[in-house]
């Protein structure tokens, strides 16, 4: 079973994702901020990592710098509700793979996730 790593300080896109990736049959792991991330990371190998730009402690684009610079090759997507079209460059630049606006599509978050994730 495939395994995302969902990163969001919002305990309710949490709990919409987990749902909507238990029933794609995806094993979810959960982390609240880029600290904690870097830590499931290690801990659990995911196959794909969905995170939040905009969190606490350790925001979504330095959490991508630290994990490329740590010679993770996940693939990553970043979502933002802020500035999209800035933002989606600067994530694109620093090894992110897609990043998304919120609110997102919950069929174009699938699709890009099992683009992202064959087999």
């Amino acid at each position: 079973m495939k395994s995302i790593l969902i990163v969001d300080d919002s305990e309710n896109i949490l709990l919409a994702l987990e749902t909507l990736f238990k029933e794609e049959n995806f094993n979810t792991i959960f982390a609240s901020n880029g600290k904690e991330a870097l830590k499931e990371l290690e801990e659990n190998g995911p196959d794909i990592i969905l995170m939040d730009i905009e969190m606490p402690v350790l925001n979504g684009m330095d959490t991508l710098i630290n994990l490329r610079k740590m010679g993770y090759t996940v693939p990553v997507i970043l979502m933002t509700a802020g500035d999209f079209v800035t933002r989606r460059e600067k994530a694109l630049e620093l090894g992110a793979q897609e990043c998304i606006r919120k609110p997102f599509d919950c069929f174009e978050l699938i699709r890009i996730i099992k683009r992202l994730t064959p087999g």
